[in-house]
């Protein structure tokens, strides 16, 4: 895990040098918010519940059993930065439309041309199938294992159909984020607040 940190901490050097630090939605990313505001280098709080760190591994693990390379460990850090960013800001919202997400699933997974927003819908849909598949049951690794699952599928799906791999991983996961809070699984999912939601009817709606 240090390996990551430090290449977080490399990466923002070089951002400094180069742009002058932070860039927001340009895709540049503040080491802080990956080491988060204390010295443990914990960034998992009650504000965010993300831990970035976690994310950046989960989706590292998923992105090479899908045959990807190391490469996308700092475009990881950056979407899951941003990610973490705009939930703290509540500038992510439960507005999500199942039934849309389905069909962009059903699309990129058949073989259609797509774009970077379907692609990282259809990402998202893949990651909750998956992670809570057999009944419902929650799988290991919480938020962070979910949106790690969520931006690897992205990026390979991204890579498959010739889009940006970062914009598809951060629709991906800001619209797992979208459905965990519109199914009010905060809880379950480790970040606080919430009941434990509804993942039978979110499961069958994805169905």
């Amino acid at each position: 895990m240090e390996n990551f940190v430090n290449m977080g901490r490399q990466f923002m050097q070089n951002q400094g040098q180069s742009q002058g630090g932070e860039q927001g939605g340009n895709g540049g990313f503040n080491i802080q918010s990956l080491m988060g505001n204390n010295s443990s280098g914990n960034s998992n709080n009650s504000s965010g519940g993300f831990d970035l760190q976690n994310i950046i591994s989960h989706a590292s693990q998923h992105d090479s059993q899908q045959g990807g390379g190391a490469g996308n460990q700092q475009l990881f850090g950056q979407v899951a930065s941003m990610l973490q960013t705009k939930q703290n800001n509540g500038q992510i919202n439960d507005n999500v439309d199942e039934g849309q997400l389905m069909n962009s699933f059903k699309k990129v997974t058949s073989g259609g041309s797509a774009n970077n927003q379907e692609i990282g819908d259809a990402a998202a849909v893949d990651a909750v199938k998956s992670f809570f598949g057999g009944g419902g049951q929650q799988s290991q690794g919480g938020i962070d294992a979910l949106i790690g699952k969520a931006m690897a599928a992205a990026g390979s799906m991204a890579a498959k159909q010739g889009g940006s791999q970062q914009d598809a991983m951060n629709h991906a996961s800001e619209t797992v984020m979208k459905l965990v809070m519109k199914h009010k699984m905060k809880s379950m999912l480790g970040m606080g607040g919430g009941s434990s939601g509804g993942i039978s009817e979110l499961m069958g709606l994805l169905s």
